[in-house]
């Protein structure tokens, strides 16, 4: 399977994994943040998961390279690819197959009727619970809460990128005229936002991009940590509003519900 996909390492691919250390690197980020899987490692091992020593995101990519059809074998192949061997010695990318195979998909499908299953069980049973719900019926808390990404502060860790930093680029919730109206809210005014877990108050602006029983509010703000200039950008912390119940969770992935949570707000 890894030689299938593994057909070219195209130019974008090298320059972004040169262009992204290059970053870390001269904006200092490297001696204090660590990357996530570093982060995930450490949890296992403070939660006694773990006392494997780590497998980092580059032995990984080696590995799947390697043992590809176009591989070193681990050195049974020398004129084989390595991780290392492709950044080195085609940093413009190499061209493995010319087309990529078709008509192979049976030869990769495991299942016994050789097709694949777009409704698994637990998806379906997932699904059922989901709409069965009680997280999402609450009367109390008649709309629903989604993040929302921006350009300038699209992750968190570029509110402590002081070249951003220097833009106004203030923290508010986006709200539709419906709602305003509905709940006594003026455009740029202080509004509480509540749900069963939490609550935060913040600036509300009306916006045509919104529709009735929708709350955005951009996620990555609030920070109060080691981040000084992130910590002088203010906000509030929208993890405050979502459940930190396990019960709460996605069941199959385990993820945590950050979107669509049930919330109310009205003038502060």
């Amino acid at each position: 399977m890894a030689g299938t996909v593994l057909t070219v390492l195209n130019k974008s691919v090298t320059r972004f994994d040169k262009g992204v250390g290059s970053l870390v690197k001269s904006s200092g980020f490297a001696a204090a943040v660590k990357e996530e899987w570093e982060i995930y490692f450490e949890l296992c091992n403070r939660l006694g998961k773990s006392e494997a020593a780590a497998v980092t995101p580059h032995d990984m990519i080696d590995g799947i390279i390697r043992n590809s059809q176009f591989g070193d074998q681990f050195g049974e192949n020398p004129d084989g690819l390595t991780y290392d061997k492709l950044l080195n010695e085609y940093p413009n990318g190499v061209e493995l197959v010319e087309h990529m195979p078709t008509g192979v998909l049976e030869d990769f499908v495991a299942n016994d009727d050789g097709l694949i299953n777009l409704a698994p069980p637990e998806l379906v049973t997932e699904m059922e619970q989901l709409f069965a719900d009680e997280f999402f019926k609450q009367p109390k808390f008649p709309l629903r809460l989604h993040s929302l990404r921006e350009v300038l502060t699209h992750n968190t860790w570029m509110h402590n990128a002081q070249s951003l930093a220097k833009s106004r680029w203030d923290h508010y919730a986006r709200i539709s005229a419906e709602d305003a109206d509905r709940y006594g809210i003026e455009d740029n005014g202080e509004i509480w936002i509540r749900s069963a877990y939490g609550e935060v108050c913040i600036t509300a602006r009306i916006s045509k991009r919104i529709s009735a029983g929708n709350v955005a509010l951009p996620h990555g703000w609030g920070h109060q940590g080691g981040w000084q200039i992130a910590n002088q950008r203010g906000g509030v912390n929208s993890n405050i509003l979502a459940s930190d119940n396990p019960a709460d969770s996605d069941r199959i992935s385990g993820g945590t519900v950050l979107n669509g949570i049930p919330v109310s707000i009205e003038p502060a």
